[in-house]
């Protein structure tokens, strides 16, 4: 290049690229604010990720735009220090020139010396040089000096030279230099930069933290980590929690100082399927093992149940969750299917489940079960896991062909496969049987460096499943702080991380406790009572079924607003969100209710007869309640009288249930009659209520046990064709049977009523009761009930289409309780109802509740005719009573083992005439037995009312039978039949050891005189109106006592149970042998009187005390 063409070195323009390693950085994620913190975590996370997406893909991008330039900088920065060394090397070049022109124009001249003495002399200046200016100003000097005076131009020259040779020396030294310095001001230039990058990633990073940690503050325990401190105040979620959030794993990302939570929606609408790969089946088994865990903590106890398939493992994959096995079936399933019969046992009940799931609970309503849950309110059917472990492994084509069936239909049922795949499994085994593909699941698939996930907009992120609690596991990282990028320090605090520490060791132990405890406890659970009848009366009954008015069972003014004109309907359970209800009318005459003992019998019934009692008045409704077993549900609705009641019994006899049956059969002649005389016997109550106006109130008749009807005693009525005729016929008239039993009755089973009965409540029963009694067709549905109140109700065997499994109700003793007492209250209230006869056949009759009033009127009428009070009848009919007249024979004897029932037989006699009786009656009593007993501490209560009563005892014996065997010689000598009644009571004459009889049956000598008294007195007494009342506890004992000719003048006789041998010696009858403990049998030896009772137990002392107190003051001595 010649000397007029030199490089311009001036200062380049400093202006950046526009590229992408140039541009701005992406605007800072903002905080979680109240709109995001509102949003469901799942959507919180996936914002989350998102923006920690586009925070990661900003650095990055910095990142690699500050390495662009710094590259392109170094290439810069190369090839200018390529031009300054041409620079230099042409400016020495042009330096020689101009030195070289010098001396030719100095020789020519003659001025050589002037020119070097100046070059020697001249000394250049200090500091930077101007090239390009030194060299103009001596190309100017050296054309100048080519003149004529151009001499004088030459100590200028060579000053120039000097200086010039001086810049030259610069340019050098500069090309020489100019690489380390530039590439020194890029390498701060890009620290700088790098570090405003970093500051801007941890501001984003400071804030993702922050985020996270409020996230995870409002995350149910179960999404959060093992190590979370919360777990330490687990404690199961409410039962109204129908859907959640758990924790799958970590999503992790070495730049960032915390994982961000991967959570699972719960119910999912898919299951899971995990592909491990040939390296990771333990991180896929332990991450379902997790899965699990949560999602048992993060739902009600019991209302997730979990089947697992483990053929390759045989239960070692199940591991963490075998400790349930120590509650039942309740949480997990028997036991871990490891066989192929086993697993097609799994698969097949599974599959069974979900058709009754679509059939029971979503019936078109409800998209999926998550949605039946939602609509009411709680978890009205369990959810199901179904965990397989190394699929295909054990799966034959049968059973991969229902795993994928359950696949693809399970979710929308609640049941949730999880299924971990065998390693190293290609597409071998899918082609060989040609198997169907697994739809409904979300896939997770691993390769060498693990599993990953990639979302639309946040890409790709590796996942690090969670394990199970175990001693000394920890979830994550140690992230105690800082991004893992470099130790580029900004200065700025990202601030705390997600709390994680250890995990307790002894954490597995007390979740499978809690879980297995209170799942057991669910399911002992029934629906309550407030909850039916909410969901009822807003519509919620199957088909609608509801009630013209709702009634809250906490709201007495919502009672007894319902119509039984055209029939009865009444919730008794749930099948999932609706109320499934029992319906009695013209078409359905009764209800059969059958279950295995422990099924749940007794609290139907509860539940029947009580929400019966809610909704309609005792106007609308008469119950008759007779339970033939111990019914203890039955007490509770007479210790507080149902007003809808006429009747409840506990421990029937068969001959009270036959009596009150024979008694409905009359009054269904009588409706019958009723509807021909007015619109048709065919048009039904309905029409007849109509058409009259009539409230003729509907009959529920309720025999609980009724088997027993075939157990009756020899005599008693068939009960039989009762129960057929109104079987067939009572429904039209508005009456109704309702029979209960338990599978354990054969007897119940085969009476001809039950096929006539076509309702049915079906309890939990064994395979041939539930083919027996539902029908080939529905008894697996049967068979399924598992929980004591689970249930199916049908209109009648093998009626699919009316088929109802449910949940019966449960009535708490509590609410029960209130319920009848604001019962009783209202119909007191409001005049109306009855109060029905109680029948214990556990407890004697209550001579309390006798109507001792109608009684005294009635026996007033004729004071020489004594009658007495002796117990309740075993059948319908009023109180059993004993009349004595003053002829021969008219003494009583009663024999029973039980003291009190004998003792309780004597003072009831006595108390109840004296009532009726009043001062027309003297009572003498001989009590030999003993002062605790409390005979003669009643006798003396009794005698302080208007009448004579005198107790004595054995000590008076003597005294006693003289003063009575007189008033008898003086009546019969004088022929007095009209003097008032004497009553001579001999309470425990088999311990009147004072009568003895020697082996001949002969009076011993020192008690002669008081049998010849006693003979007397029994003998012709009863002609002038004194009657002997006596007891003793055994046969044995009154053989004795008495001899036969004494045993003779007691021609009324009351037995209590004894052998039938004891029986007919006493009292010519073996119906003894067939009284239970509370009941007796009245003999009238002359009139040939048969009749079996409930003697009345002894009055209470206080209410005896009431009695005279309130007849001092009204009755006439």
């Amino acid at each position: 290049m010649g000397i007029d063409h030199v490089l311009d070195v001036a200062e380049r323009d400093a202006a950046g690229d526009d590229g992408e390693g140039g541009g701005g950085l992406a605007p800072l994620p903002k905080r979680v604010d109240d709109e995001l913190a509102a949003l469901p975590p799942i959507e919180v996370v996936d914002q989350l990720l998102e923006r920690t997406a586009a925070l990661l893909r900003t650095l990055d991008t910095d990142e690699a735009g500050l390495a662009e330039d710094e590259e392109e900088q170094r290439l810069r920065i190369e090839a200018e220090k390529k031009e300054y060394r041409a620079a230099a090397e042409r400016a020495l070049d042009e330096l020689g020139q101009f030195g070289a022109e010098a001396e030719k124009i100095a020789t020519k001249k003659g001025k050589l010396d002037v020119l070097q003495q100046s070059m020697a002399r001249a000394r250049p200046p200090k500091g930077k040089l101007d090239y390009a200016q030194i060299r103009t100003e001596l190309l100017d000097e050296l054309r100048t000096a080519r003149g004529i005076t151009g001499a004088i131009r030459l100590p200028r020259i060579g000053e120039l030279l000097v200086t010039i040779g001086a810049a030259v020396e610069q340019m050098v030294d500069e090309a020489e230099h100019y690489t380390e310095r530039r590439l020194r001001e890029a390498a701060q230039e890009t620290q700088t930069e790098t570090k405003e990058a970093r500051a801007s990633f941890d501001i984003g990073l400071m804030v993702l933290n922050r985020d996270l940690v409020t996230l995870d503050e409002a995350l149910p325990t179960a999404a959060r980590p093992w190590g979370s401190p919360a777990w330490h105040g687990w404690h199961p979620p409410a039962d109204d929690t129908t859907q959640t959030v758990v924790r799958l794993g970590g999503l992790a990302d070495p730049r960032l100082p915390a994982e961000l939570p991967m959570l699972w929606a719960f119910p999912p609408e898919e299951g899971l399927f995990l592909d491990p790969g040939a390296q990771h089946r333990d991180a896929a088994i332990a991450a379902v093992q997790s899965l699990t865990l949560r999602v048992l903590c993060a739902m009600p106890p019991g209302s997730v149940r979990v089947s697992v398939i483990d053929p390759k493992g045989l239960g070692d994959a199940a591991a963490p969750l075998m400790g349930f096995a120590e509650h039942g079936d309740v949480v997990l399933g028997e036991s871990v299917a490891t066989t192929g019969p086993d697993i097609d046992q799994v698969l097949g009940e599974t599959s069974r489940h979900i058709e009754r799931v679509v059939q029971h609970y979503l019936r078109g309503r409800f998209a999926t079960l998550a949605e039946a849950n939602a609509a009411a309110g709680e978890i009205v059917e369990p959810y199901r896991l179904l965990l397989v472990f190394d699929h295909p492994a054990g799966l034959s084509e049968a059973s991969t062909a229902m795993l994928a069936a359950i696949a693809a239909n399970g979710p929308r049922c609640g049941v949730f496969p999880i299924i971990t795949k065998q390693a190293q499994v290609g597409q071998a085994f899918a082609t060989a049987w040609n198997a169907p593909k697994l739809d409904g699941l979300t896939m997770h698939k691993a390769d060498k460096h693990g599993f990953a996930v990639t979302f639309r907009k946040a890409g790709t992120w590796q996942v690090r499943f969670d394990e199970p609690p175990a001693a000394g596991h920890v979830d994550a990282l140690d992230l105690t702080g800082g991004p893992v990028t470099d130790d580029v320090d900004t200065g700025i605090d990202i601030g705390p991380t997600v709390e994680i520490g250890p995990v307790d060791p002894m954490l597995l132990d007390r979740l499978v406790a809690t879980i297995g405890g209170g799942a057991t406890a669910r399911r002992e659970r029934s629906v309550a009572i407030d909850r039916l009848f909410a969901v009822f009366g807003r519509g919620g009954g199957i088909g609608g079924a509801t009630l013209d008015r709702p009634v809250d069972p906490e709201q007495s003014s919502t009672w007894w607003q319902a119509s039984s004109a055209h029939g009865l309907l009444v919730p008794i359970g749930r099948t999932g969100a609706d109320a499934t209800a029992v319906r009695l009318d013209a078409s359905r005459s009764g209800l059969l209710v059958i279950g295995r003992p422990g099924s749940g019998i007794g609290n139907a019934l509860t539940a029947l007869v009580l929400g019966l009692g809610l909704i309609y008045g005792p106007d609308e409704l008469e119950l008759r309640l007779l339970g033939m077993g111990t019914t203890p549900e039955l007490g509770r609705f007479a210790e507080h009288a149902l007003p809808h009641a006429s009747i409840v019994a506990d421990e029937a006899d068969p001959a009270l249930v036959v009596s009150v049956l024979a008694d409905l059969v009359d009054e269904l002649e009588r409706r019958y009659e009723l509807l021909r005389s007015t619109v048709g016997e065919r048009a039904g109550l309905g029409a007849y209520r109509d058409e009259t106006g009539e409230r003729l109130p509907r009959i529920v008749c309720l025999i609980d046990q009724f088997g027993a009807l075939a157990r009756r005693r020899p005599g008693t009525a068939d009960p039989t064709p009762l129960l057929d005729r109104l079987a067939r016929l009572g429904g039209p008239v508005g009456i109704q049977l309702v029979l209960a039993t338990s599978t354990a009755d054969a007897d119940a089973k085969d009476l001809g009523v039950v096929d006539l009965l076509g309702p049915r409540l079906l309890l939990r029963m064994d395979d041939d009761d539930a083919r027996r009694f539902a029908g080939e067709e529905l008894a697996d549905e049967v068979r399924a009930a598992a929980l004591p109140g689970d249930a199916s109700l049908l209109a009648a065997p093998g009626d699919v289409a009316s088929h109802r499994s449910l949940r019966t109700v449960l009535v708490e003793p509590l609410d029960l309780e209130l319920c009848l007492r604001e019962v009783r209250r209202l119909a007191d209230e409001r005049g109306t109802g009855r109060r029905p006869r109680v029948v214990s056949g556990r407890k004697p009759a209550r001579f309390e509740q006798a109507d001792l009033a109608t009684f005294v009127r009635r026996a007033a009428t004729d004071v020489r005719t004594t009658s007495l009070l002796l117990g309740d009848p075993i059948q319908l009919g009023p109180p059993v009573e004993l009349d004595l007249r003053r002829r021969d024979g008219e003494n009583v004897l009663a024999l029973t083992p039980d003291a009190a029932q004998g003792q309780g037989l004597l003072l009831a006699a006595v108390t109840s005439a004296v009532f009726a009786q009043g001062g027309h009656l003297a009572t003498m009593a001989l009590d030999f037995m003993p002062m605790e007993d409390g005979f003669t501490e009643s006798m003396h209560v009794l005698g302080a009312g208007p009448w004579t009563i005198q107790p004595a005892r054995r000590r008076s014996m003597a005294q006693v039978l003289d003063v009575i065997a007189r008033i008898v010689r003086d009546r019969t000598d004088a022929d007095d039949a009209r003097a008032k009644t004497v009553l001579l009571v001999l309470n425990g004459l088999g311990r009147a050891r004072e009568l003895t009889l020697d082996a001949g049956g002969a009076p011993e000598a020192e008690a002669a005189h008081l049998y010849e008294q006693l003979e007397v007195i029994v003998r012709h007494g009863p002609e002038v109106g004194v009657h002997t009342l006596a007891w003793c506890d055994s046969l044995e004992r009154l053989e004795r006592r008495l001899p036969p000719r004494l045993l003779d003048g007691f021609a009324r006789r009351i037995a209590g149970p004894a052998s039938a041998e004891d029986g007919v010696v006493f009292a010519d009858t073996e119906t003894t042998a067939t009284l239970s403990a509370n009941q007796a049998v009245l003999v009238d030896v002359d009139q040939g009187r048969l009749e079996t009772f409930a003697p009345y137990a002894a009055p209470p002392r206080d209410w005896l005390l009431r009695a005279v107190q309130a007849a001092s003051g009204h009755t006439d001595d």
